[in-house]
């Protein structure tokens, strides 16, 4: 580096003496380093999305419920927002349960699918993607191990498929 002050090459020249000496002057870090994925994962995508959906479905049934109080009696109220409430609910988790199918669904055909094992916090689980990277994230479960599927094209978006079970 050029046109650097005397202080700054002290404070090098003592930084570079507190190292240790390396033989052929190259320190590798690769083993040090981590990835971690900044995109958002499906399950954030979707939920805001969701949230979003849901915040506008309500803010409709409020408008309608408003205008059938101004137009109506009381009674029509009363049921418009009592329909509308239960509606407003089931709608989410029906949005939320079949999206979550596709996408499992989605990832059982195209995703990869490897065995997390534990780590040391309980619920936490690594795994090692296609490039041989260590990837961790949180589940709810707690076990030796759990089978997770992800995207090959982001191996930071994991997702734990639910057990298939049969109803007969």
């Amino acid at each position: 580096m050029e046109d650097v002050s005397a202080a700054a090459v002290v404070f090098a020249d003592g930084v570079n003496a507190l190292l240790p000496d390396q033989e052929d002057g190259e320190i590798d870090g690769t083993a040090l380093t981590a990835v971690r994925s900044l995109t958002p994962t499906w399950h954030r995508r979707c939920g805001r999305r969701l949230l979003w959906g849901m915040i506008g479905f309500f803010v409709a049934l409020v408008a309608f419920t408003v205008a059938a109080g101004l137009a109506g009696t009381a009674v029509s109220v009363v049921i418009m927002a009592l329909i509308g409430g239960i509606t407003w609910v089931c709608l989410g988790i029906g949005v939320y349960t079949v999206r979550r199918g596709l996408r499992e669904r989605w990832l059982r055909r195209h995703g990869i699918t490897v065995t997390a094992t534990a780590a040391a916090t309980p619920g936490a689980y690594v795994y090692m993607d296609g490039t041989g990277t260590y990837r961790g994230f949180v589940h709810g479960e707690d076990g030796p191990y759990v089978t997770v599927s992800y995207d090959p094209r982001d191996p930071a978006d994991v997702l734990v498929p639910r057990r298939r079970t049969c109803a007969f």
